[in-house]
């Protein structure tokens, strides 16, 4: 026989909101994302080549994400949580004369730490193998790590790397692709 009203009205219901929890994929219901850039940074480079190489970008990456105003733009009251999803560094041109051709080729693997004032920092990406020959280098991100306090602090990235200074100076920057889930 047929199910009775109620059960129908339930069944409709698990259908809704299966549908609707599906429709809105990993980000669930109240969450979007962002693409942040990082300004430039300069590794320095060395004629002698072979220099090992550890704090690649001296100083640490800022990344420049205004919590509040993103919230705001969305007509969103706060944030649960903040997560890094996906983390690329990219040569750019700033230290790249004409004829200069740079990449990644000085690093062979690398690993990203958040940091901000008070707080511990927090492995958030790394790459054991860094290809040959590219300019643009994708890390594995630590996605279930919430950035929050950081982003709230002043979030900085700081690099360890494994590798060797390069021939000549190189520019770079992180571009992070960022999950907030609002309240």
């Amino acid at each position: 026989m047929y199910p009775s009203i109620p059960r129908r009205v339930s069944l409709l219901t698990v259908f809704v909101a299966t549908f609707l929890l599906a429709a809105c994929g990993d980000g669930g219901l109240a969450s979007f994302t962002i693409t942040e850039k990082s300004q430039e940074v300069t590794v320095e480079g060395s004629a002698l080549g072979g220099l090992p190489v550890e704090n690649p970008f001296g100083e640490a990456l800022q990344l420049n994400v205004d919590l509040e105003q993103e919230l705001e733009s969305r007509d969103a009251t706060g944030a649960s949580g903040v997560f890094l999803q996906d983390l690329d560094l990219e040569i750019t041109d700033a230290a790249m004369p004409e004829g200069d051709s740079d990449d990644f080729d000085f690093l062979t693997s690398l690993e990203i730490y958040a940091n901000a004032d008070g707080l511990d920092k927090k492995l958030v990406a790394i790459i054991e193998d860094v290809p040959d020959g590219k300019q643009k280098i994708s890390l594995d991100t630590k996605s279930n790590v919430n950035l929050k306090p950081y982003v709230e602090r002043g979030m900085k990235l700081q690099a360890t790397a494994q590798g060797s200074a390069p021939d000549d100076d190189t520019s770079l920057q992180a571009i992070a692709v960022i999950r907030i889930e609002v309240l």
